[in-house]
């Protein structure tokens, strides 16, 4: 057996353990096999860039040590509501005991962007109602910012 076969063979057996492959899967581990061994793998993609004051976005603050997030929307943009992207000044007490115990270290931030007023509101109810453990007080509303404004809500 000459190298190049031997080195294949500890592929299938690193990704597959000790489970029967056929021959579709086979077929594909050598493909993979060679374009690993060889050096010519694809360039990633360039992730796209956010522009933190653009509308419509959606964030979350994740506590990453206990997991606890803070889930909210910025309709003129992250950056607009919490200038500098400083959020820690301008949050609930719960988030500031956690950032004095954990440290400021201990949190994550994520924005996302969404392409309507109906889509921002839309995302933070799904990302609110899939989190186990939150610090927010309040459930989001969850008819859009659009509607509430003309029926005379905030």
């Amino acid at each position: 057996m000459n190298d190049l076969h031997k080195d294949f063979a500890d592929f299938v057996r690193l990704v597959m353990g000790e489970k029967e492959a056929n021959g579709a899967a086979i077929q594909a581990l050598l493909e993979a096999y060679r374009l690993l061994s060889s050096n010519r793998l694809p360039a990633p993609e360039r992730p796209m860039t956010l522009n933190y004051s653009q509308p419509w976005q959606v964030y979350e603050i994740r506590n990453t040590i206990t997991g606890r997030l803070y889930v909210g929307r910025a309709a003129k943009g992250f950056l607009n509501r919490y200038p500098d992207g400083a959020w820690w000044f301008h949050h609930n007490e719960d988030i500031g005991q956690d950032i004095v115990i954990y440290g400021l270290q201990a949190f994550q931030v994520r924005v996302f962007q969404c392409v309507s007023s109906e889509d921002m509101c839309t995302q933070e109810y799904l990302m609110y109602v899939n989190s186990i453990s939150r610090y927010n007080k309040n459930e989001p509303p969850t008819e859009p910012l659009a509607n509430r404004e003309k029926q005379g809500g905030s």
